[in-house]
């Protein structure tokens, strides 16, 4: 399998004709404790484009796609206005300048191309355009990990009312599917999550998987209910280094790093969601493994230091090698 190499188009004609066939590539407080250097999980440069960041860690070579931004609320954090925003000013952020990202994490190992959730689709999302102008074929995609089942995580599954990756299987939590498809008090949401996947189940391409099962070579899933009551981690490990991918773990980096007890309202059960987050956010920083999240600033991927309060998140460092 050949490796993306993502260029920028400047039209949609251009975009079409891309998606026919080239292939795809390639601190403020002082720390009180931090892993042995030698113990976190490297990375190595990769040819980068705009709206697309990869790199090389755990044996693969992973490549994270935005969905998009948009503004986002202080409101959207269960902690009184004043709290958000004292932290937010920490990070010399304001509630006016606060941004909500999404990223879409798509995996290439020797034989497998996997997706990390779709993101919103072409309809209201950026990845899925991204993939295509990147030269990547829907059909090349064989493994999509579903990490929960918000809209903005599972919309992209279609292309109209199709599978838009016609040949990947879905991996997903069955308690977060049967929340979302069958127990959703909200009728919107309980159609739209049975929409998404109806052409999967039509394959029979949805599969489920048990605690720590290895589901694909090198990637074991493991429930962490909170945001929602199947909410999964995805864990790549090869060769001693591992990347989470924890999807909607936190949400607000400037806030939740330096207090993980703050959960937002996207949250279904706070209180477990925020034990979650403290515990992965202790383990990376204690070993050094990557963590990869849906919502942490672009690219989404890096590593946790512990600081005098709480955590600080260092993004992986930007490399643009030829």
């Amino acid at each position: 399998m050949t490796v993306l190499h993502p260029q920028i188009k400047t039209s949609r004609r251009a975009l079409l004709l891309a998606s026919a066939g080239v292939s795809v590539a390639s601190t403020l407080a002082r720390p009180v404790r931090a892993a042995p250097a030698d113990s976190w999980t490297s990375t190595q440069p990769v040819l980068q484009s705009a709206g697309w960041f990869s790199l090389k860690a755990a044996g693969a070579t992973i490549h994270v796609i935005s969905d998009g931004t948009g503004a986002q609320s202080i409101d959207l954090a269960l902690a009184p206005r004043e709290t958000v925003a004292e932290y937010l000013k920490r990070s010399l952020l304001s509630p006016e300048t606060l941004e909500s990202f999404r990223n879409v994490f798509l995996i290439e190992m020797p034989g497998r191309r996997i997706l990390v959730d779709t993101g919103y689709g072409a309809q209201k999302g950026r990845a899925y355009e991204r993939l295509l102008s990147a030269g990547l074929s829907p059909e090349s995609v064989t493994d999509i990990l579903i990490t929960h089942c918000h809209g903005d995580h599972i919309s992209g599954l279609l292309a109209g009312s199709e599978c838009a990756f016609p040949k990947a299987m879905a991996w997903v939590s069955l308690e977060d599917l049967e929340s979302f498809r069958l127990k959703n008090p909200k009728e919107a949401v309980r159609k739209a999550t049975e929409r998404a996947f109806a052409p999967y189940f039509i394959r029979r391409a949805v599969h489920y998987f048990n605690e720590g099962e290895e589901i694909i070579p090198g990637i074991r899933a493991y429930r962490h209910p909170g945001h929602t009551p199947g909410h999964t981690f995805y864990e790549l490990t090869s060769a001693g280094q591992t990347v989470v991918f924890a999807g909607d773990v936190a949400h607000m980096a400037a806030l939740q790093f330096a207090r993980p007890d703050i959960s937002v309202k996207y949250d279904m059960q706070p209180e477990q969601a925020a034990q979650e987050r403290k515990a992965l956010f202790a383990r990376a920083a204690d070993s050094g493994v990557l963590i990869a999240g849906t919502h942490l600033p672009f690219p989404g991927i890096g590593h946790v230091r512990r600081e005098a309060e709480g955590f600080s998140f260092l993004p992986v460092p930007f490399r643009d090698r030829a």
